[in-house]
């Protein structure tokens, strides 16, 4: 038991404490689910082959302008 306690501030608390639990939501979490309605699938990219294609022809110009050590 608390000493030097007063009476109505402590009841003040309860008061506060017992409002705060029974707002709380359900404790199965029922009130923490949302929904909402399906978004439109947004449209696919088209790829663009001409970039893969220049990436494919540099690789072997770049292993050509290697120099090899000259033995």
């Amino acid at each position: 038991m608390l000493a030097d306690v007063d009476e109505s501030g402590a009841l003040a608390f309860a008061e506060v404490v017992t409002a705060a639990f029974l707002d709380s939501p359900a404790p199965d979490g029922a009130a923490l689910v949302t929904t909402s309605a399906p978004r439109a699938p947004e449209p696919r990219r088209t790829r663009r082959p001409g970039i893969a294609a220049a990436l494919a022809a540099l690789l072997p110009w770049k292993s050509r302008t290697r120099e090899e050590p000259r033995g």
